[in-house]
């Protein structure tokens, strides 16, 4: 790491090698290039069974006590301060910045992890920096995707009631079946019961949910569900022929006793 922040600094071999680095954010690229190698599966497995009491600590701190969060809050509180000059401010946005993509994309930290972070961070550059670097982040296959929290698809007046809504009727249906076709009834019913704050498809609402509710282990793979979603909300079948008129009529009533609830939750009076 001393190594990563020296050759940021004129004067020593590090910065020279650095100047070599074509990488528009050069710190980022290093603390990839880091994580790459620390968490390759095979390396890990070797220094796991040597038990590197360093190794141990280091990931016991990322897993367990979210390390990635903590270092971004010390490095506001140490680098993005009022009084901070603009070459100390320059290096912390970079190494927050840096530290989210290589989080999510090296070590699986999830957008909403991020977001409880900036709560307890002051008000001020390391909010923002968090924030602005959180509204586009790297795909596991190098790509910029938009992220977008079922939090900020739903009402804000309603947020809390609706996400407890969708948490039962998730769980209801977990209890008894494996599928994810939950998911097609459940967006059908907001969409139907104009209970989003804006137009969003099918995959951006799955990859919502997988992030707002791990637990329930939704896969990753959305087609079937995708597929079922569209067809509820056409007036026919759409062309598909891996889903019935039966499957179809099926999906429709239960999106719409879903969409009498979640409306009944907001509103006891509707019945």
């Amino acid at each position: 790491m001393m190594k990563i922040v020296a050759s940021l600094f004129p004067g020593n071999k590090h910065y020279e090698q650095g100047l070599m680095d074509t990488d528009d954010n050069p710190l980022m690229n290093k603390l990839a290039k880091v994580l790459d190698s620390s968490l390759n599966n095979n390396v890990i497995r070797e220094r796991l069974l040597h038990k590197n009491p360093y190794l141990l600590s280091l990931y016991y701190w990322i897993i367990f006590e979210n390390g990635f969060l903590h270092a971004a809050d010390l490095i506001s509180q140490n680098f993005l301060t009022a009084d901070s000059p603009n070459w100390q401010k320059m290096l912390g946005r970079k190494t927050i910045v840096s530290l989210i993509e290589a989080s999510i994309g090296k070590a699986h930290y999830s957008k909403t992890q991020w977001k409880e972070i900036t709560k307890k961070v002051n008000k001020g550059e390391a909010k923002q920096v968090i924030k602005e670097a959180l509204l586009e982040v790297k795909g596991h296959r190098g790509r910029k995707r938009t992220m977008i929290l079922l939090e900020e698809m739903l009402p804000a007046e309603s947020v809390t009631i609706l996400t407890s809504a969708i948490e039962k009727e998730l769980s209801e249906w977990k209890r008894i079946e494996e599928t994810d076709t939950i998911q097609a009834y459940i967006f059908a019913a907001l969409v139907k019961g104009e209970l989003t704050n804006g137009k969003y498809n099918y995959r951006t609402f799955h990859a919502a949910m997988r992030e707002k509710f791990p637990d329930y282990h939704i896969n990753e793979g959305f087609d079937w569900a995708e597929a079922t979603y569209n067809a509820i909300m056409s007036e026919n079948n759409g062309g598909n022929l891996d889903i019935s008129e039966d499957q179809i009529q099926r999906g429709k009533n239960l999106a719409d006793n879903i969409r009498i609830r979640f409306l009944s939750s907001i509103n006891p009076n509707i019945k």
